[in-house]
C-alpha cells in the first residue's frame, strides 16, 4: 500500500468535525466512516462539516485525466433547473423540481471554479479560481479534499441543505458517475442523461449528528402533482417516475398556502417500483366556493418525510337543482361544527339534531326559506344551551316532505 491513505478511518465521529487538508494529515484519511456518504465503481464520496465550513472528499480518481466533477448545491429558493453546460455545444440534464441548485463547484484537473446560477439554465463564475482544495500528488492525485465556507455558498446553519455530485467526460456532458448512486449515468459515458432525479438532503448542517445517518438520498422521483375541482370534491393526482424505499403518502390540506396544514389521509406507496406509477385521491369534505391548498409528503422506510407542493384548487359552488345537506366539518369534532345545506326552491324547512337513541336534542333552524345555500354552526349543545356528552349524533334537514340525514361524532 505504501503511502496510500486509508479510505475508511477507524472510529466514528459526529459534527462538528474540522477536516485538515493536505497529505500531512492523511488526505481523505481525516474523514471517518460515518462521513462516507456513497460508493460506486470503486469511488467514494465523503461529507462532513464544522461550525463554518463544508468538507467534501473523493477517493480513487485522478481528475487530471478522468474528466470533470460537478458538485451542485441547493441552499435557498430559486436556482437552476438544469446542469451547467461546461463543454460548449453539448446538451444539459434536468433536475427534480424539489432540487434547484444555486451554486456549482467544478473540479477540472488541478484547478476548480465556483459558478452561480443566474437563471434556469444560466451559470456564471462567482469565484474564477477556487483554491481551498487539495489533490494528493504523492498518491497519483487520486485523493481529493475540498473545504467550502458556508458564507461562500450563502448557507445559514439551520436551513435545509441539498447537493448532488456528477462526474462527466472531459469533452462532453456525458456522465460516468453520480451521487446519490440511485441516479442513472450515461451508458459507457457515451450518452447524456435526461435527468438527475435524486439528491442528498440534510435538514440542517447541525452539530451532534452523523452525516451518513442523516443524509437523505431522496426516495421518490415525483414527475407530477396537481389538483382540480370535480363534481364530488377536489381531485388530487400525482405521478412518480420511480419509487425507491418509499413507504406511504401523506396528504395535508389548508386554506393558507404557508401554514395550518392538517393531515386528511394516508395512502400506501408502491415501494420499490422502478416504473411510472399514478395515484389519485378525491377530497369530498370541502366547502363550496373555497380555495384550498394541498401538500404531498412521501415518507420513506426510515420515517423521513419529503414534502411537495403546495398546489391550489377552488371548490365548486353548490348547484341548486336539488335539496342538499353537506357533510359537516370537522367530523369528529371537539366543539363547534359547521353545517351547510342548499334549498332548490322556496319552502318550509327545519334542521334538527338527534342523539343515538333518536331523541331530538336541538333545533338549529326552522321556518320559511328562499332557494339558495345556507350555513350555520352547532356548538354541541341542546335546546337549553347545555353541553351534550360525547357520542354519535345525527343532523336532519326536513323540507317540504323530504328528509336528508348525516352522521357526526362529538368528542369531549
Amino acid at each position: 500500500m505504501g503511502n496510500e491513505p486509508r479510505i475508511i478511518a477507524t472510529g466514528d465521529t459526529v459534527t462538528p468535525h474540522t477536516i485538515r487538508l493536505g497529505y500531512t494529515y492523511g488526505c481523505v484519511n481525516d474523514f471517518t466512516k460515518s462521513e462516507r456518504i456513497g460508493i460506486r465503481g470503486g469511488d467514494t464520496l465523503f461529507t462532513t462539516w464544522d461550525a463554518s465550513n463544508l468538507f467534501l472528499g473523493y477517493s480513487r480518481c485522478d481528475w487530471r485525466t478522468a474528466g470533470d466533477m460537478f458538485i451542485y448545491f441547493d441552499v435557498r429558493t430559486g436556482g437552476a433547473d438544469s446542469t451547467c453546460t461546461y463543454n460548449a455545444g453539448d446538451s444539459c440534464s434536468g433536475f427534480d423540481p424539489a432540487f434547484r441548485p444555486d451554486f456549482c463547484l467544478i473540479v477540472e484537473g488541478t484547478t476548480a471554479v465556483l459558478k452561480k446560477a443566474t437563471g434556469s439554465k444560466t451559470w456564471v463564475d462567482t469565484i474564477a479560481s477556487y483554491t481551498t482544495f487539495n489533490l494528493d500528488s504523492i498518491n497519483k492525485y487520486t485523493y481529493l479534499e475540498i473545504q467550502i465556507p458556508f458564507t461562500t455558498l450563502r448557507y445559514t446553519v439551520g436551513n435545509v441543505f441539498k447537493y448532488l455530485v456528477v462526474c462527466n467526460n472531459e469533452t462532453s456532458e456525458h456522465s460516468w458517475n453520480a451521487f446519490p448512486t440511485t441516479n442513472t449515468i450515461g451508458k459507457d459515458a457515451k450518452a447524456p442523461v435526461a435527468k438527475y432525479p435524486y439528491f442528498y438532503q440534510f435538514n440542517s448542517l447541525a452539530s451532534g449528528v452523523s452525516p451518513r445517518a442523516t443524509a437523505q438520498a431522496l426516495a421518490v422521483e415525483l414527475s407530477e402533482f396537481a389538483c382540480q375541482s370535480g363534481n364530488d370534491g377536489i381531485i388530487l393526482t400525482w405521478q412518480t417516475a420511480s419509487e425507491n424505499s418509499n413507504y406511504e403518502w401523506l396528504i395535508e390540506r389548508s386554506t393558507s398556502p404557508e401554514e395550518d396544514f392538517r393531515n386528511i389521509t394516508t395512502i400506501k406507496a408502491e415501494a420499490g417500483s422502478p416504473s411510472v406509477r399514478q395515484y389519485s385521491y378525491t377530497d369530498a369534505a370541502v366547502l363550496p366556493n373555497t380555495t384550498y391548498y394541498y401538500r404531498l409528503g412521501d415518507r420513506d422506510l426510515s420515517g423521513q418525510v419529503t414534502w411537495h407542493g403546495p398546489v391550489m384548487a377552488v371548490s365548486g359552488g353548490l348547484v341548486f337543482d336539488k335539496l342538499q345537506l353537506l357533510p359537516c366539518r370537522p367530523n369528529p369534532s371537539l366543539g363547534a361544527v359547521a353545517i351547510k345545506y342548499a334549498l332548490h326552491k322556496p319552502g318550509t324547512m327545519a334542521l334538527n339534531i338527534y342523539d343515538i337513541s333518536g331523541r331530538r336534542v336541538n333545533t338549529l333552524d326552522q321556518g320559511q326559506k328562499q332557494s339558495g345555500a345556507y350555513s350555520l354552526t352547532w356548538k354541541g349543545d341542546d335546546s337549553r344551551g347545555r353541553m351534550l356528552p360525547a357520542g354519535v349524533y345525527f343532523y336532519q334537514l326536513n323540507f317540504e316532505g323530504t328528509s336528508l340525514t348525516q352522521r357526526m361524532v362529538l368528542l369531549r
